[in-house]
């Protein structure tokens, strides 16, 4: 069975000019290999005549030597022969090399210790002739020998590969998770977890090879490392896998936080065949960079020095946001209250007092209505009115006629719920449901800091338990409290999850519109399309479920959402 990953959900907003400069110089190289370089006949052949013209010095000198095999007898004899190369007298070795073994005494014929004979002369010719081929060929040049020690082939092994098809899949590998590293993280980072995975997996080559003499060439130490810090940062990245079995083909997901460890743990064990001599393929060299990558991702993600020093292409202000996205609506959502943006945010507290709402009613006011993007949910077929008539609910958020006026900058009394929820949150943070108490009772005192400091996080963790409904109760009081409290894109699309387990496909519309102005990169916004197409095929709008689906597939092509789109686009035709 074939399983090949050929792409994931997670999109980029800067072009990747460094990794798709690390893929031309590795198809440079090999270009230049196979159009300059010599065959790897060639390179057979001439190892072969080295190989047996050193045989020849060898049994003239009179060093013993390992039979050969038969059918190595058959092809390194020049011609039918009892002895091949034999000769009328053996070659006197000098004091010096009386009982040394047959590398020294070749290396010396070499060097022209050992005279001008003929039998030394056509293998010192040969060796020459395989060392210039060599020096010809990148993979023997720029591939790293563990014999050789610490060496700049370290690093240069990294970019010459062994033929087409091994630079195929290293570069199919690294466009899947360099991308997206280069865009998040920047050039000049992500060239330090590049080349230090690189060495890293170089050195764990060596460390699996003592004194070995095999060149290790290709970038997948490298790439490996690139797929470990792609773990970390995008852990739940969804990838796309194209499998083949037998006469079947398909397509599937699977999050980034399963294939990747179950991939460097099939590494793992493989490497262990190779140490043993089995497989010929470097596996512990992936290993090592994939254990590089992940450290670095670590502490680059977790360290802060993302937060603090790295580029994020979301906050440039000199990237150019994409186009906004339009949601199959012929008129537009007035602005949302709740956009992150820092002109949203008053200078001063001052600047963010609301004077209290003058009692309950006037806070259970819904906003005021956007223009009518789908019929009204009373005229389309087979939506229950929702939510329930307001007698049958308990007034919500709780009356804080009772609390006299206060500025937001004032001091609470320390004996009032909301400080008690606080000093309990911080006693016990992991405690979501004191914060949606907190976040209840700030939106009733308008309470502005309160609110920024829970309501996302509670939106977040009650959707996480699926109370729909207190999730849309929620989002009608923040919108009532006049108060412009910044979401983040988790939680604009938990609210449009909410509106379609309401069945409220108007809502759905506007509130992902607003998501699609707010944050045009965000990865969960092929997921939003898709829930609106789906509350706009449920409240009996197909035509505009099928603009939804090909704004989806248009936008989004490779996304696994996208697939999804494509097939219902088909199923209702």
């Amino acid at each position: 069975m074939l399983f090949l990953p050929i792409g994931h959900d997670q999109s980029i907003r800067r072009f990747p000019w460094l990794t798709v400069a690390i893929m031309a110089i590795c198809v440079l190289l090999q270009l230049h290999r196979t159009l300059f370089g010599p065959s790897i006949f060639e390179l057979g052949d001439a190892a072969r005549e080295s190989e047996k013209r050193g045989l020849a010095v060898l049994q003239r000198v009179g060093v013993p030597q390992q039979p050969a095999e038969p059918e190595d007898d058959e092809e390194l004899a020049p011609h039918p022969a009892p002895a091949p190369f034999a000769q009328p007298a053996p070659i006197t070795l000098p004091s010096d090399l009386q009982g040394a073994d047959g590398k020294k005494v070749l290396d010396a014929a070499r060097a022209g210790k050992l005279g001008d004979d003929p039998t030394i002369a056509a293998y010192r010719a040969a060796h020459d002739r395989f060392v210039e081929m060599q020096r010809r060929d990148l993979v023997q040049a720029w591939g790293y020998r563990p014999s050789s020690g610490a060496s700049i082939n370290l690093l240069l092994s990294a970019f010459v590969h062994g033929g087409w098809i091994h630079l195929a899949g290293n570069l199919l590998f690294l466009w899947l998770c360099g991308c997206n590293l280069e865009d998040k993280w920047g050039r000049v980072a992500f060239a330090v977890v590049y080349l230090s995975s690189a060495l890293v997996s170089s050195i764990a080559f060596a460390l699996w090879h003592r004194g070995s003499d095999v060149p290790l060439v290709g970038a997948s130490g490298a790439i490996a490392g690139a797929m470990g810090a792609f773990l970390i940062r995008f852990h739940s990245a969804q990838i796309k896998y194209w499998w083949w079995y037998g006469f079947r083909t398909g397509t599937t997901y699977l999050p980034a936080y399963v294939a990747f460890p179950v991939w460097f743990l099939s590494q793992l064990g493989q490497s262990f065949l190779e140490a043993s001599g089995f497989d010929e393929v470097a596996y512990s060299a992936h290993v090592g960079g994939f254990v590089c990558g992940m450290a670095f991702g670590t502490v680059i993600r977790f360290g802060g020095i993302e937060r603090r020093w790295l580029a994020d292409p979301d906050e440039e202000e000199d990237a150019a946001p994409p186009p906004p996205l339009p949601i199959a609506l012929t008129r537009e959502v007035p602005p949302d209250p709740f956009v992150r943006a820092k002109s949203l945010r008053p200078a001063a507290p001052e600047a963010r007092s609301v004077p209290p709402a003058p009692n309950a009613a006037a806070r259970s006011v819904p906003p005021s209505p956007a223009p009518e993007l789908l019929p009204p949910p009373a005229d389309l077929p087979d939506v229950a009115p929702w939510p329930p008539p307001i007698a049958d609910v308990a007034p919500w958020p709780p009356p804080v006629a009772a609390e006299p006026p206060r500025r937001m900058d004032s001091t609470i009394p320390i004996d009032s719920p909301m400080e008690a929820l606080r000093r309990a949150l911080e006693a016990d943070p992991s405690r979501d449901d004191l914060r949606y108490e907190l976040c209840k009772h700030a939106i009733g005192a308008r309470d502005a800091d309160s609110i920024e400091a829970t309501a996302t996080r509670t939106l977040l963790w009650l959707g996480e338990q699926s109370r729909w409904r207190d999730v849309r109760s929620l989002h009608d009081a923040l919108l009532a409290s006049g108060i412009e409290r910044p979401l983040s894109d988790r939680a604009f699309s938990m609210l449009v999850r909410s509106a379609v387990e309401c069945r409220d496909p108007k809502r759905c519309v506007q509130v992902a519109q607003k998501m699609a102005n707010a944050f045009p990169s965000s990865p969960l916004l092929p997921r939003a399309l898709w829930d609106v197409a789906t509350a706009q095929h449920d409240g009996g709008r197909p035509d505009l479920a099928r603009k939804t689906l090909t704004q989806l597939v248009t936008r989004f092509p490779e996304h696994r959402f996208a697939d999804e789109a494509r097939q219902r686009l088909r199923a209702i035709g």
